[in-house]
């Protein structure tokens, strides 16, 4: 690898380097450079003046160590090699910066230092290559006359109520009740101690004083919610669980867990009526009618565009697959950095435990894995940039500006904001928006008679209470709630 200083000798930026490129397989190149004698000249000189200001020899102030003495105490071959390394940087940054390479990721010198340093002669060219992955030319066999396949996605009248039960679930409340035994959906408050069958030791977190969870099943660990159903307040139980396979703690996988637990409240989820009030209560709209009716056509537009996210994709992968392009391997690393950085920042700094336990192994393990992932994505965001560049399609300047400035509206992130990638990464979204429109308008697309139920942006009844609810712990115990239930209490 070439490291590169941050301050070119003023003569490199005036003489131009003789850099030839030979194209080689896998979107890589070897650069030829060389690098003109009053150029190396120059390089050593500086190299020289530099020590003769910083070095200090006895007898002689800073700065005033005359040039040949200079030479003689520190070895004419290690003022020579001093003054290769400056020059090699140089030039190598200046090979690079040629606008027509599009270079990416760090150039590799081919020529070993010593060889370079026994042809090195100050005012002699000297020549040296380079070999680095250069960022490829995507070609499109066609674009046009393209036919693709997609399921439509359809308005679905049942999904409003559906709508309109999450919001219910949302507004319930949970009421003691102690005639009954507990039932799925309740909320109970327990008395937990839990430990590994195998050893006896105390689970991480698994005991708690007084800890509420909802009765849901599928958010716990299986066998939990049914070890609680049916007791009542007062009444003590053990619970044996085994550890699912697929559970986050691997040390906890497939033991037996047992909880020793007491009921100490029992409540009842009541609902609210559905009627003008609850629609107050739950949106802007004023009567039941008017929420109703806002909803449905919240569902009929998430299925036209439905729709229509149907078609792009589809057209996308008739796209791509008309895709000539080698894509080099940093490429596909650096796109697998951004996927796994996009991740980690989704998660949010709640799982920041996450990122410690991300070893250099672990990232290795998880690229190889998520390699196919990567190269999908690039190929996807190749092929939109080839129909671009064929077509010509652009952006206006002021339209981007408008996205960025309504991107940083709805900013929630701490530290500053890179503003350059930011831009850079609204143009790209736009652009490819419009590439999608136009590759839409001239290819067609068979609707399939099969089609698709619209995912609304509200989940299902049961999904929505379980998203809501307090439940078993995903770390194999119960968790207090808290901080979880807003408005069930």
């Amino acid at each position: 690898m070439i490291q590169l200083r941050r301050d070119p000798f003023p003569s490199m930026a005036t003489t131009a380097l003789q850099v030839k490129a030979s194209p080689r397989p896998n979107s890589r190149v070897v650069l030829e450079v060389e690098v003109p004698g009053d150029c190396s000249k120059a390089a050593y000189d500086a190299t020289v003046n530099k020590l003769c200001r910083t070095v200090k020899l006895p007898g002689f102030r800073k700065g005033r160590v005359p040039r040949p003495l200079l030479i003689q105490r520190l070895g004419g071959d290690h003022v020579r090699a001093t003054a290769l390394e400056d020059l090699m940087e140089d030039a190598v940054r200046d090979a690079i910066r040629r606008d027509d390479l599009h270079l990416i990721g760090q150039p590799v010198l081919k020529d070993a230092f010593d060889d370079l340093l026994g042809r090195f002669r100050p005012g002699e060219s000297l020549s040296f290559s380079l070999e680095s992955d250069v960022r490829p030319t995507p070609r499109l066999k066609r674009y046009t006359g393209l036919t693709a396949r997609a399921d439509s996605v359809t308005y679905d009248p049942a999904r409003l109520d559906d709508l309109l039960e999450r919001r219910r679930l949302r507004l319930s409340t949970f009421v003691p009740v102690e005639d009954r035994a507990a039932a799925i959906d309740d909320m109970v408050v327990l008395k937990c101690e839990a430990h590994y069958s195998d050893d006896g030791s105390a689970i991480e977190g698994g005991s708690s004083d007084s800890v509420e969870v909802i009765l849901i099943r599928d958010k716990s660990i299986p066998g939990f919610v049914d070890g609680v159903v049916g007791m009542k307040p007062g009444d003590s139980r053990t619970v044996e669980c085994t550890i699912p396979a697929d559970h986050g703690d691997e040390e906890a996988r497939g033991r037996k867990a047992v909880f020793q637990l007491e009921l100490l409240e029992l409540k009842s989820r009541e609902l609210p009526t559905l009627d003008d009030a609850f629609a107050r209560q739950c949106s802007d709209q004023e009567t039941l009618a008017a929420l109703r009716q806002e909803l449905e056509q919240q569902l009929k537009d998430e299925a036209e565009q439905g729709t229509i996210d149907q078609r792009h994709e589809a057209l996308l992968e008739a796209l791509t697959a008309e895709l000539e392009v080698e894509i080099p391997e940093v490429m596909v690393r650096q796109e697998f950095s951004r996927m796994l950085q996009e991740t980690v920042a989704e998660l949010g700094p709640q799982d920041m435990d996450l990122r410690k336990v991300l070893t250099d192994e672990k990232v290795e393990h998880l690229f190889e894995t998520g390699r196919p992932e990567a190269v999908e994505q690039l190929r996807h965001r190749l092929a939109l940039q080839a129909l671009i560049t064929a077509e010509g399609i652009s952006v206006d300047d002021d339209d981007v500006e408008e996205k960025v400035r309504q991107a940083l509206e709805t900013f929630t992130g701490s530290g500053d904001v890179d503003m350059e990638k930011l831009r850079e990464r609204v143009r790209e979204d736009m652009l490819n928006a419009k590439a999608l429109t136009w590759l839409d308008e001239n290819n067609s697309v068979q609707m399939s008679d099969a089609a698709l139920e619209n995912p609304s942006a509200e989940a299902p009844p049961a999904m929505a209470a379980a998203a809501e609810a307090p439940q078993v712990s995903a770390e194999t115990a119960p968790h207090d709630s808290s901080d979880d239930q807003d408005s069930t209490r």
